[in-house]
């Protein structure tokens, strides 16, 4: 049930103040490193201090790509012009065109694509240019990339496959493919002349790529605990074009959801930092993965959950069903949902994408963007030039921004974290389940069932408990946040808790997930060996998080007796 306070902040929700910000906010083309971009951070970060926040804005070094011009043109058998985009972190063309012959792939994973020879060649593909597709292209020797949107309107993206700035090691992992977007109709006028013999086509790209600086603005309320806990509500304010949704909309969200916080401040037990990057867009989010390396330490013991907003109040956006969550934390984000909408929430695994830089740390994690269009997808206008203060809808800013209220001030005002671990161990244990399925008798998964199994009643007895006083409340709230730090990095990432894995799409328990390898490969061959020896490692590495979570529970629990 709604407490006084939290039905407070869900009445307090100005839509005035949400227009007012997102209008200011969109004024401005807010290219990451720009002036106009800083000028965006300013207006915020004096917002912020009016509210009482303490602020930081400062300027830090990444790795920022920035796309200045694209032509394509079809050379043969016709010769006509088509209107292209290219992207942040695409190769540059050396100086003059690249001509080279185009060969159809579409969807990577067709029948048959192993056998095109795409050396030296442009690969015609179907889809959102992407990280996924880059490192696929770059893998198989192709010259470029061209792809064909879904729809007539083309959308900026990012291909770099490197999260955040890249390490010396990471440098090489950087696209070496020139890669340009068409709109669907001239794509399927090439593949028309493919379907008619062979087409080759001239291609200019201008990628500025290098190290610039850009701002992050960190603003501070402190909680009356006496932890210094705090809650990490962050969103990225650089945009492709004026971002009046993407992310105009959020940070106004963001900037509202704060003033309400600041009105109660006298009564939040934790704190609450909100963080505004830039370099998402232009940076495979530089700013976030920048404030993960260099507050890790006070990150680890302080930082509760990150809630992340992004495009919020979209015009049509209705469907809040599916938003990404960790199975920990879906439970206030159904709560919230079902406050403010009335509908049941499934929620959906939350992706790697959006500023989820902090995985590693191991801090559970809710919400990117929480409303789509019916049919998926955050509208027309997104990451093109019509993301304009238009394309969003007063009404359902208000619902969003209501939500973000909502689940913020749980989390600020309740006395004990409300994290459902249980609900980690069941999905822990249905993954186990299907990898085990998937893998046969040739890798034995039962000993992480088996655990996770033991773990689970553990677990569901601490959360039962209640606290007979605020020490006892400081043990269950210690306790859950180890939790968080033994099992997001094993079930989220494959690097652990320093680095950052690939801004790819990635399974759950990346690397013991590639069990399903297996069954593709020749019994007793060198490959299955070479793979069985890391999916040995990667076992143990989730078994002694299990142990060790079963170690803290327990000691939890004495503690309480």
């Amino acid at each position: 049930m709604m407490s006084c306070l939290e039905k407070k902040a869900l009445e307090a929700v100005s839509r005035e103040n949400l227009m007012e910000m997102t209008n200011e906010i969109a004024r401005f083309e807010r290219l990451s490193g720009s002036e106009d971009e800083l000028a965006a951070f300013k207006i915020i970060e004096a917002k912020m201090r009016s509210y009482g926040y303490t602020t930081s804005l400062i300027l830090h070094d990444a790795y920022i790509s920035l796309p200045v011009s694209a032509s394509l043109r079809v050379v043969g058998p016709k010769a006509f012009d088509v209107r292209c985009i290219t992207h942040s972190c695409s190769a540059s063309t050396p100086p003059g065109r690249v001509t080279a012959e185009v060969v159809w792939v579409g969807d990577p994973r067709r029948q048959g694509v192993r056998d095109l020879d795409l050396r030296g060649r442009f690969v015609l593909l179907e889809g959102l240019a992407s990280p996924d597709a880059t490192v696929w292209a770059d893998g198989r020797g192709a010259l470029g990339q061209i792809h064909m949107s879904y729809d007539d309107h083309v959308r900026d993206m990012t291909v770099q496959n490197v999260w955040g700035s890249p390490d010396d090691r990471e440098v090489a992992r950087l696209p070496r493919t020139h890669v340009v977007s068409i709109s669907r109709s001239d794509g399927e006028r090439i593949k028309q002349l493919l379907a008619e013999g062979r087409v080759t086509v001239h291609v200019e790209t201008k990628v500025s790529t290098g190290w610039t600086k850009i701002p992050l603005l960190e603003c501070s309320l402190s909680g009356n605990d006496g932890t210094g806990d705090f809650l990490l509500f962050s969103g990225h304010v650089d945009s492709w074009y004026y971002g009046a949704m993407d992310n105009g909309s959020a940070n106004a969200t963001m900037i509202e959801v704060g003033r309400i916080l600041a009105s109660m401040k006298d009564h939040l037990r934790r704190g609450v930092r909100i963080c505004f990057w830039s370099g998402h867009s232009h940076g495979r989010y530089a700013g976030s993965a920048y404030y993960c390396d260099n507050h890790w330490e006070e990150l680890d013991k302080h930082c509760i959950m990150h809630l992340n907003t992004d495009s919020t109040g979209g015009r049509g956006a209705t469907n809040l069903r599916r938003a990404g969550v960790m199975a920990e934390t879906r439970n206030v984000g159904a709560w919230a949902i079902g406050e403010v909408m009335g509908i049941p929430f499934e929620g959906s695994r939350i992706g790697r994408n959006g500023d989820q830089s902090f995985w590693g740390i191991g801090v559970p994690s809710m919400f990117v963007s929480i409303a789509q269009q019916p049919e998926g997808g955050l509208g027309w206008w997104w990451h093109n030039p019509a993301d304009l203060p238009d394309k969003i809808d007063p009404d359902n800013l208000v619902r969003d921004t209501r939500i973000y209220a909502l689940v913020a001030s749980r989390l600020l005002l309740a006395e004990l974290l409300p994290f459902d671990y249980s609900a980690t161990m069941d999905e822990w244990l249905e993954v186990f389940s299907d990898l085990q399925q998937r893998a046969g008798k040739r890798f034995d998964l039962s000993e992480l069932s088996n655990r996770a199994a033991e773990l689970k009643p553990l677990i569901a007895e601490l959360q039962s408990r209640r606290p007979a006083s605020s020490h006892q409340a400081t043990a269950i709230n210690r306790c859950l946040m180890k939790l968080g730090r033994l099992l997001v990095p094993v079930a989220f990432t494959e690097s652990g808790r320093f680095g950052q894995d690939p801004a790819l799409s990635v399974p759950a328990f990346p690397g013991l997930h590639d069990v399903v390898k297996l069954a593709e490969l020749p019994t007793g061959g060198d490959e299955e060996r070479f793979l069985k020896v890391r999916l040995v490692r990667c076992k143990n590495r989730v078994l002694a998080a299990l142990a060790e979570a079963k170690d803290v529970v327990s000691c939890t629990l004495a503690l309480l007796e």
